[in-house]
């Protein structure tokens, strides 16, 4: 449905007649809901991204606690269902339910129910964003909300670019989060900031091109080029494949698509500028320093002048008699060219000229200002080596990764449990079981490879399915509209949750909230242009009792990870202050709190280790051994509390079922064997969780 069509009534209060998809009578002042619409969407995002992603437990279970609650309250109170979903959303509730129940059922072998259980919640979280969406978005709020978000990712980039070019602005402790040669800020992961500045470019190109009001399209067109220097400077190969899938989506599925390339190229070329003053700036490019943030300042002004500039004329329209641009009244005959009309087709041939122009240009830039000007600390370095040091780039066109053995370890763990797989969370428990490297991971980096390795055949279809569900409700969405603005929006919705699929096919971007909720959202905000609105929320009191239900259970669910790890954190604050008192007590509440959690324990262990309780703190560390078999770091905790209680002979056996479950350690396990043997303590200390 056409997202800002009017409804028609007919004379004497008769029901409008049908005029196509948009044309329905409206009831109430959409514009409060608009609003609301639009905050969620910007508050989401920026939250979590200012939490540093919010993939913490703790933040993850305020997210689900706050979806699901606000889900039962406005059932409750009368207030949802604010819309009609579009046809086929309860399939993908059913996938999101399939799915979950999956996961569930992977308790029963899997080596860590804590981890397990997390994995549930968290599918449960994005189960209440799609929940909410459903229950509150329609074709009257979904462009709000596409620009809520839209503004929240531009955010999130121009702040992550601001942070490079003007370091000085960020100052105390805040000022030690952005250091690094890859852009981080403020998300702590480059590669989750290259999606989200993939998606800001996307969107602000897109509303460069579509936004009916002038001032708003310079302004999105000037904020493209800073989004494309922030995802520059991540450095990152899942970034430009997020940009490409995205730009690629929106040009093939967009109207106006003439206007649409050139504003592109436009902006491309001011971007690419922008790229080659960085890169001749090396504590610019490098994250050193602020030397030549001027200059790159300087540039980057002229690529927002140049392409908001460029955004901000006006549309020619299409239909039959409409002005072309440059027109006037009274001018030239219909058909003879016009001075404005030869300017625009000057202009729309030079931007794609100069935009591949610039493109060769920073193409065959091999240089680095660094390796000319020198550096303290590569002196000595042959230039071959400082080359490949100093240039962060130069990672953008190489094939070399951790990831390649990654993705085959977690291929073997599907081959030996195809049907099961491992169990939801634990994989890098069968890392260290059989993985070839030293590296300590958590994720196979593969929301796909990494699937089939812990959830099996099953868990891998059920993923598919539901992205695929999602992915087609997005697409109905988008056909459904009439104006061509409305379709270009939508257009670049599922292109930024296309590019999410992809860069989560190379990453672990789906387990940081603040990148979920922009890639999900997309798909969901485009599938609401579809939803027909309900003026009228409450049907009957029966038939809210089992969504109130679920949603209510829902939340509960949140709730044991949650406390758990807030009463774990609390525990080592007070074991550090001196209140060992205070840090049982608060172990006890995260092991009642969630009985499964095997970390609640280790804390359990650490604080009557470190008060010299032995036999309590060896209890507690054999109860977290159980509850996760797979973990050798209950194992190296145990061999520290034994030395603690003076058996080095317990500790030794407590070392071998370490070098069991970390092979790669073996030979530093056999350096280590020797001090335990002899009852040196302080040779463990370092294991300490």
């Amino acid at each position: 449905m056409g997202a800002g069509t009017e409804g028609e009534t007919a004379v004497g209060g008769a029901p409008p007649a049908a005029a196509g998809v948009g044309r329905r009578r409206r009831a109430g002042d959409p514009r409060p809901a608009r609003v609301l619409s639009f905050s969620l969407a910007l508050a989401l995002p920026l939250y979590f991204a200012i939490e540093g992603g919010g993939g913490g437990t703790i933040a993850r279970s305020q997210l689900g606690i706050l979806l699901w609650a606000a889900i039962a309250a406005g059932l409750l109170a009368g207030l949802l269902p604010r819309a009609r979903p579009a046809a086929g959303t309860r399939r993908v509730a059913l996938l999101f339910a399939l799915l979950g129940g999956w996961i569930a059922l992977g308790l029963l072998w899997t080596e860590s129910s804590e981890r397990t259980v997390a994995e549930l919640t968290r599918l449960s979280q994005y189960a209440g964003l799609a929940a909410l969406c459903w229950l509150t978005l329609s074709s009257r709020t979904w462009r709000a909300a596409a620009a809520g978000l839209s503004v929240a990712v531009a955010i999130i980039a121009v702040v992550g670019v601001g942070s490079r070019v003007a370091p000085d602005i960020v100052s105390g402790g805040l000022r030690a989060t952005i250091g690094g040669e890859r852009l981080n800020y403020p998300l702590e992961y480059w590669n989750a900031l290259a999606f989200l500045a993939a998606a800001a470019t996307t969107m602000t190109l897109a509303w460069a091109v579509y936004a009916r009001d002038g001032l708003l399209r310079a302004v999105a067109g000037g904020v493209a080029p800073l989004a494309a220097a922030a995802l520059y400077l991540t450095y990152s190969r899942g970034g430009a494949l997020a940009v490409t899938v995205a730009l690629g989506l929106l040009v093939l599925a967009a109207p106006r698509r003439r206007r649409l390339l050139h504003t592109i190229a436009i902006a491309a070329a001011g971007s690419c500028a922008a790229i080659f003053a960085i890169r001749t700036q090396p504590e610019i490019a490098g994250g050193s320093g602020g030397d030549g943030g001027a200059l790159v300042a300087l540039v980057l002004i002229f690529a927002v002048a140049a392409t908001g500039w460029f955004s901000a004329r006006p549309i020619a329209r299409s239909a039959a008699g409409a002005k072309p641009i440059g027109s006037r009244r009274g001018g030239r005959p219909a058909g003879s060219d016009s001075r404005a009309q030869r300017r625009q087709r000057v202009l729309l041939i030079a931007l794609p000229v100069l935009a591949a122009a610039a493109l060769a240009v920073v193409a065959s830039f091999e240089g680095y200002a660094g390796e000319t000007q020198g550096s303290p600390s590569q002196a000595g370095t042959p230039p071959e080596a400082a080359a490949a040091v100093i240039d962060p780039a130069s990672r953008l066109t190489s094939t070399d990764s951790p990831r390649w053995e990654l993705w085959g370890t977690a291929l073997e763990a599907a081959a030996e449990n195809p049907l099961s797989g491992i169990g939801a969370g634990t994989f890098d428990f069968y890392w260290d079981a059989e993985g070839g490297s030293r590296e300590r991971v958590r994720d196979a980096h593969s929301l796909y490879i990494e699937g089939l390795a812990e959830l099996g055949i099953p868990g891998l279809l059920g993923i598919i399915a539901l992205l695929v569900g999602l992915g087609a409700l997005a697409w109905q969405g988008t056909r459904r509209l009439d104006r061509p603005s409305d379709r270009g929006i939508a257009a670049a919705l599922v292109g930024v949750f296309a590019a999410f699929c992809a860069q989560a096919g190379i990453d672990w971007l789906w387990e940081i909230p603040a990148v979920g909720i922009a890639g999900f959202g997309a798909a969901l905000i485009a599938a609401a242009a579809a939803a027909t609105p309900r003026p009228q929320p409450r049907r009957s009191s029966r038939s809210v009792v089992l969504p109130i239900v679920l949603a209510s259970g829902l939340v509960v669910l949140q709730v044991p990870g949650l406390v758990s790890t807030d009463r774990i954190f609390g525990s080592r604050a007070a074991l550090a202050e001196g209140r060992p008192d205070r840090a049982r007590e608060l172990a006890n509440d995260a092991i009642a709190a969630a009985p499964w959690s095997a970390s609640a324990y280790s804390q359990r262990a650490e604080l009557e280790l470190a008060i010299g309780s032995y036999d309590e703190a060896r209890e507690a560390a054999l109860q977290a051994g159980r509850l996760e078999p797979g973990n050798w770091r209950h194992s190296m905790q145990r061999a520290r509390i034994e030395l603690a209680a003076g058996s080095p002979a317990a500790a030794l056996v407590a070392l071998e079922e370490v070098g069991k479950r970390l092979p790669a350690a073996g030979p530093f396990l056999e350096g280590l064997e020797p001090a335990a043997a002899a009852g040196r303590r302080n040779a463990l200390e370092r294991f300490a969780p």
